[in-house]
């Protein structure tokens, strides 16, 4: 309660630039540190004090996405997530490339992280040399038991809105194919029943194969043979975007056609998603803040265009006000924060921009000219009796949040229409006598 009381002002922030879902990390080896084979043995003062602060948030009114967390399996790899004791017979504490932009090699070339997890997926973890002994344990088993932990948890919590099963899953020694084809879904399927048992309402989210989040095959069309079969209209396609290159260099060898890849790649998520009967929502993209100034917020920019005119809801990572100036987020020492060093606001205004909250028709086009200011918002169809919610950052409901519009805006709209503008929320009753809607928002002229 300390920290909500110091960093409570923050948090406010985010409302005041437009946020309405907060991802939260939940991990494992924090429920679970050590293991009983016989049943689970949890920490609940953990799982306690988690859905506290998600009672928190919700009071608040953030919607909350529940992410089931792992980096590099778990912290004896370098990683997060899992416990400790999810380690194969004969695998050491060792990673890689630590604290750089190549953490992710070691998903190919550190062999006991390799072992752990493709005994993972195989549900069969042998370590003779544990504290007790584990003879072809069933590790993935205990994982969903967590998951179902969690859900139980979740059910009594109305504002959570799904919970993300698994964070970047990767084969290990697996083939691509079968990973996605017959493992990941079955996977899924078990998970979505366990959660099924205590809510009909959370979303599941579902994640391809870690190698669709980093971005690096030279084809980029990409494609998944993640499909679920489950008749469950509350599953969603989470997926991550990163431009990996450009990380590992430093954000240096950034060049306009950059662009149109991140146009390409969020509109091929997307649409992967909506043919395969899911929601799509891009559940992580993100900028290093420590990057030349210019870079970092032309890359924002764009891949918040991206966002845009793909229509896909999204949650960027991240904010963390636990960033130091040593180890900046903490994990590989990344720099994603918004909040940064001393509690420093950084390129908020890139985030803090209008989007479309709920619409009175079908969205069809979206896009936010950042130089200009220009919000342009197209719909289709004759539109509900509803108005259309669009966040406007015109007045400054904190002292941190970025305006866009502190001088006033004007609407062009072919139709007749009605507007109302509060606490940033710019309400606009369409024209019930037309099918297509052109919403055109300016600075007002000085």
């Amino acid at each position: 309660m300390e920290d909500w009381t110091k960093d409570e002002t923050y948090v406010d922030l985010l409302l005041a630039c437009g946020f309405t879902t907060l991802r939260l990390p939940f991990f494992w080896s924090a429920l679970e540190p050590t293991c009983n084979p016989i049943q689970p043995e949890y920490n609940e003062s953990y799982l306690h004090d988690f859905f506290h602060y998600v009672r928190l948030f919700s009071a608040k009114g953030f919607l909350i996405l529940i992410d089931l967390h792992q980096d590099l399996l778990g912290k004896a790899f370098g990683g997060n997530g899992m416990p400790d004791w999810v380690r194969s017979e004969g695998s050491e504490h060792r990673s890689f490339l630590k604290n750089t932009p190549f953490w992710g090699a070691n998903y190919e070339f550190n062999r006991d992280l390799r072992k752990t997890f493709t005994d993972f997926w195989h549900n069969d973890l042998t370590n003779h040399s544990a504290t007790p002994p584990r003879e072809h344990f069933p590790v993935r088993d205990r994982f969903l038991d967590m998951v179902e932990r969690v859900a139980r948890e979740a059910a009594h919590c109305e504002r959570v809105l799904g919970i993300e099963i698994f964070n970047e899953p990767h084969p290990a020694r697996i083939n691509d194919r079968v990973f996605e084809e017959e493992i990941l879904p079955r996977f899924y399927a078990e998970a979505i029943r366990r959660i099924r048992r205590h809510s009909p309402d959370i979303f599941t989210f579902v994640s391809p194969q870690s190698d669709w989040n980093v971005n690096l095959r030279a084809n980029k069309s990409y494609d998944s043979f993640l499909r679920m079969t489950a008749e469950d209209d509350r599953i969603v396609f989470a997926y991550h975007y990163y431009d990996s290159l450009l990380t590992a260099l430093g954000g240096r060898v950034f060049h306009d056609a950059k662009q149109q890849e991140y146009l390409d790649a969020q509109s091929i998520g997307a649409r992967w998603a909506r043919e395969h009967g899911m929601a799509p929502f891009l559940t992580e993209f993100g900028t290093r803040q420590n990057w030349p100034k210019p870079i970092v917020r032309t890359q924002m920019n764009w891949q918040f265009e991206a966002v845009e005119q793909a229509l896909v809801s999204a949650t960027y990572w991240n904010v963390n006000l636990y960033n130091t100036e040593e180890l900046r987020d903490g994990f590989m020492r990344e720099d994603f924060s918004l909040v940064g060093y001393n509690k420093k606001i950084r390129n908020l205004d890139v985030a803090a921009r209008p989007y479309v909250q709920s619409a009175a028709a079908e969205p069809i086009h979206s896009h936010f000219n950042i130089r200009t200011k220009e919000f342009d918002l197209v719909l289709r169809g004759k539109p509900l009796d509803a108005p259309t919610v669009i966040y406007l950052p015109e007045k400054q409901s904190h002292p941190l949040q970025p305006v866009h519009y502190e001088g006033g805006f004007n609407i062009e709209y072919a139709g007749t229409f009605q507007f109302h503008c509060e606490n940033n929320q710019l309400s606009i009753q369409l024209d019930p006598e037309l099918e297509l809607h052109e919403i055109v928002i300016r600075p007002r002229a000085t």
